[in-house]
């Protein structure tokens, strides 16, 4: 067990315990943050799976269905139809994209 591994999973924890803070202020540097801090890590642990297998293979793919389907269904929400009163399906088409990215 390399010593990277514990950092990257203790550091992603803490990161996503720690994002109710910042999430209850209207502060977009706090949320930033939190982003920048999950993303860090993330790639932290990326990194060293690459560096560990010598690969970079995903050993169970189907985990990633559910985040596919969810960004299938924001996707199509944001699709403009001429027949809706707000022409796209999300009342709030904006919001919709910041939640795909």
């Amino acid at each position: 067990m390399q010593i990277s591994s514990p950092i990257a999973f203790y550091g992603l924890l803490t990161a996503i315990f720690l994002s109710g803070i910042p999430y209850g202020t209207v502060d977009p540097f706090s949320k930033s943050l939190v982003i920048v801090a999950v993303c860090v890590f993330g790639a932290f642990r990326v990194i060293q799976g690459v560096i560990a297998e010598r690969s970079l293979r995903l050993s169970e793919p189907q985990m990633f269905l559910p985040l596919g389907g969810v960004i299938l269904v924001a996707i199509l929400q944001i699709i403009p139809l001429p027949f809706l009163e707000w022409k796209t399906i999300s009342s709030d088409p904006y919001e919709t994209k910041v939640f795909i990215l």
